[in-house]
């Protein structure tokens, strides 16, 4: 099982931090971008600031007697977590009705059938705050009706390794058919890809992410806190960590690697853009993180297809008035995207 723990940062010789540690000023200095372009549009129908958040307390049924996966997921309603997503996906889409507000969210290269399209969902499996089974399964169904096999939509996490938290929800409260991950082996394992703005290093990428096998990628991430060298907040940014390597975030990479990875071709993608929905699974929030339990229930699900613009909202709107969190470099969600942060606004509330 391929985990990294806060003891295992820790605990790193002399040696192998200075084998990690990044120059900074390097990443500073701008090279042609891989994968993103300034303000480019992740979907031509949705503004990237377009932030969808929805509150419904009937999501949780009651109090769950532990925060292990099937006490947390037994409170779940399943009806109103669909109800829910299916109203969020029309007003992010701004159509009439959930099919088509699906089909407009989700995109297929032009070269492909639906039934080709090769899709990954990107999940945290630090702590007992992890993406609840109806979420992550409403997104399969989602897919599959547009044509996707479920045999061609994988749940992983690179570094935390998804099998052992969803592997035994196959057709018990995830859809029959879709693969669990074994850390990254079922995306090929590890390579090594360049970053834009760091000239010579390259770094460790779960393989079919980073080679263009992998046409949709769906980010599903957690309410949690995290270091204060990348904003306090481990969401859909963040979470990006398990698909690469997380150690130079902790060794002189900090913000600059983390936004670093998201603007990579591996993330954004070419002329479809690969990362397609980011969502935000808020149902509890947690101040500190990324290890530990959920501290307070906050029934909300956010949903956007733009990762900075839902981190930056998220952190700003729920974290901090509900949870009393604070954060630092935030800003730089949007800045160093070519965004204000007056243009991100405010969530578009969903009518549930």
């Amino acid at each position: 099982m391929d985990i990294i723990s806060r003891r295992q940062f820790v605990g790193a010789t002399a040696g192998t931090i200075a084998l990690l540690a990044l120059n900074n000023q390097a990443f500073a200095k701008s090279e042609p971008v891989q994968g993103w372009e300034t303000r480019r549009q992740v979907n031509p129908a949705i503004d990237n600031m377009r932030v969808v958040c929805a509150v419904n307390p009937a999501m949780i049924t009651k109090a769950p007697t532990s925060w292990e996966m099937e006490q947390q997921n037994e409170v779940i309603s399943v009806e109103q977590v669909d109800r829910t997503l299916d109203a969020m996906a029309v007003t992010l889409s701004q159509k009439t009705n959930p099919g088509d507000a699906w089909a407009t969210i989700f995109q297929k290269p032009q070269d492909k059938t639906w039934s080709a399209v090769k899709v990954a969902i990107k999940v945290n499996c630090n702590s007992k705050n992890n993406g609840r089974l109806a979420v992550i399964s409403k997104v399969c169904r989602q897919l599959n009706a547009l044509g996707v096999p479920m045999a061609n939509i994988i749940i992983y996490d690179g570094r935390s390794n998804a099998k052992g938290n969803y592997a035994r929800f196959v057709n018990k409260g995830l859809p029959e058919g879709v693969i669990v991950s074994d850390a990254n082996k079922a995306l090929g394992g590890m390579t090594k890809i360049a970053l834009p703005w760091h000239k010579t290093d390259t770094y460790a990428c779960t393989a079919d992410i980073a080679n263009g096998k992998i046409d949709i990628i769906v980010n599903v991430a957690n309410n949690k806190g995290c270091d204060p060298n990348f904003g306090k907040a481990t969401l859909t940014l963040k979470n990006h960590a398990g698909t690469f390597n997380p150690l130079p975030l902790h060794f002189g990479g900090g913000m600059d690697y983390l936004l670093a990875f998201n603007k990579s071709r591996a993330i954004m993608g070419d002329k479809t853009p690969r990362q397609q929905l980011c969502i935000v699974d808020s149902l509890w929030g947690m101040v500190k993180g990324p290890f530990g339990v959920p501290e307070k229930q906050l029934d909300r699900l956010v949903m956007g297809t733009f990762a900075p613009s839902v981190d930056y909202l998220t952190a700003t709107k729920i974290r901090e008035p509900l949870l009393g969190a604070t954060h630092n470099q935030i800003t730089r969600f949007l800045t160093d995207f070519g965004y204000e942060t007056k243009e991100a606004g405010d969530f578009i509330m969903a009518s549930v």
